[in-house]
């Protein structure tokens, strides 16, 4: 009996040492990204392929297209849920026939 609560309290140690140890690698990853983002916009092409494909519907009639993106630090004057934006460059909404409905510059 007394072996069975031995191996699990050393079960149970290891585990929180495990948990520890990803709390603080967290914490690492946030504190480089926040240090990153306070440093100037941070280039996320490979996130732009992807929303690409997810705003492309075929099926639609409507279609938005935008040329580039990348997150920014909002900063700490504005509301505490928009400390990071998605920014992006070039927003086209064309409609059915290939017509542009809007265009802006820069979105966010």
């Amino acid at each position: 009996m007394m072996r069975g609560v031995w191996h699990c309290s050393q079960l149970l140690h290891w585990l929180a040492h495990i948990a520890f140890g990803v709390c603080v690698v967290a914490a690492v990853a946030v504190s480089v990204g926040a240090w990153r983002l306070s440093q100037g916009p941070v280039d996320v092409s490979w996130l732009s392929e992807r929303a690409r494909v997810a705003l492309l519907d075929e099926a639609s009639p409507v279609q938005v297209r935008f040329d580039h993106a990348w997150l920014a630090w909002g900063g700490w004057t504005k509301r505490l849920d928009h400390l990071i934006e998605l920014q992006v460059l070039q927003v086209v909404v064309q409609g059915g026939g290939g017509q542009a409905l809007a265009e802006a510059p820069r979105a966010w």
